[in-house]
């Protein structure tokens, strides 16, 4: 049994909880890249003192807070100010505490709180890595939890010149997902783009969002005469184990595959993998030879052409 998302790698951007979302992701199999983009911090004491303050003379029915962590932040000010004891028994009697905005009830009255701040990651390096990894082709998809982390990985992206091979990436092959529609539109102004995200603002359910969406995009293909099933960087056959490719193997796949029967010219595949054509022949020749160890014995399905380059058998 394959797990749906072997054969994947996830960039997720996510600091607080993105330990448990890559979690989730490596439970169904993906591999994951974690680069928190963002960072929590706690909101000025004298701000958070004045909201405890205002809540315990005035309880609402509801009060929304957007993490546990900013909810344990905000107990521990009201015990500290020494209206502990009460904020919890209002708590534990006739206030709810809602910790996701779609479960409060249209029009229902609530006390707001953000004791946590988002503020963008002071080291740039894990921004930077990811965005040249998804620039490269290494990244099939990019988890975002908040808008202020997806415009801190557009910025990386232009901060060291990878804008143009990020935005290609993200309309050929990077699936992007994010927590709603207003993290979404941090990629309005690249409307080319296809961004999901699921009906409830819920790591969960953006998780199995991500997962149903990949899964449309995995492949049965033909190797000469056997039929395989790509998913992602892993080709499944049956009555073997999978085999995962790396990036590069995958890739070169990739562009035998583009058109199967149709020979691909070695100076094709050098400048389509290395940007290199005719200058490179050798790298390619290496690679393909790789690729065929890899992927034996279907590998005879991948034929040599020869002085014209190399063809997946029709």
């Amino acid at each position: 049994m394959v797990e749906p998302l072997a054969g994947y790698t996830v960039g997720v951007t996510a600091s607080l909880g993105g330990g448990s979302q890559v979690q989730l992701l490596e439970g169904l199999g993906a591999t994951c890249h974690l680069a928190p983009l963002t960072q929590l911090m706690a909101a000025p004491f004298g701000e958070i003192a004045r909201s405890v303050e205002r809540f315990a003379q005035d309880p609402p029915p509801n009060l929304f807070v957007d993490t546990k962590e900013g909810l344990d932040l905000w107990l521990d000010v009201a015990d500290t100010i020494g209206h502990g004891p009460n904020v919890r028994a209002l708590l534990k009697s006739s206030v709810e505490v809602v910790l996701h905005e779609d479960d409060l009830e249209e029009g229902s009255s609530c006390c707001r709180l953000r004791p946590l701040l988002s503020r963008p990651t002071a080291e740039r390096c894990e921004a930077h890595q990811l965005a040249r990894s998804v620039a490269g082709g290494e990244v099939d998809a990019l988890t975002f939890t908040t808008r202020l982390a997806a415009e801190q990985f557009l910025l990386a992206a232009d901060e060291i010149g990878v804008n143009d091979h990020v935005r290609l990436a993200l309309r050929q092959q990077v699936l992007v997902a994010t927590l709603g529609e207003d993290v979404a539109e941090a990629f309005a102004h690249w409307p080319e783009v296809g961004v999901v995200f699921p009906e409830q603002a819920r790591v969960g359910l953006l998780v199995a969002k991500l997962t149903s969406t990949l899964a449309e995009r995995s492949r049965q293909v033909r190797l000469g005469r056997v039929a395989v099933v790509l998913q992602g960087r892993l080709m499944v056959e049956e009555g073997r184990e999978p085999v995962m490719l790396s990036w590069r193997e995958s890739q070169l796949l990739d562009l035998l595959l583009d058109q199967p029967g149709a020979v691909v010219t070695k100076a094709t595949l050098a400048d389509r993998m290395w940007g290199s054509g005719d200058l490179d022949l050798h790298r390619v020749e290496v690679a393909v030879g790789r690729l065929r160890k890899r992927l034996e014995p279907t590998a005879v399905g991948i034929e040599t052409v020869v002085r014209r380059g190399y063809r997946v058998r029709p």
